[in-house]
């Protein structure tokens, strides 16, 4: 998280709110409002 919030903030000149931010799997996190599943690929 600290190496992020030091590019973001550093680098693009935003404010980070920690209560709100995290770093996690993209399966356990909900991103304005919306979440991501992992699906095998069908094989044809």
């Amino acid at each position: 998280m600290a190496s992020v919030k030091r590019i973001v903030e550093g680098r693009l000149k935003l404010k980070v709110n920690e209560n709100k931010s995290a770093v996690d799997r993209v399966t356990k996190r909900k991103f304005l409002g919306f979440s991501f599943i992992l699906q095998k690929a069908e094989q044809i």
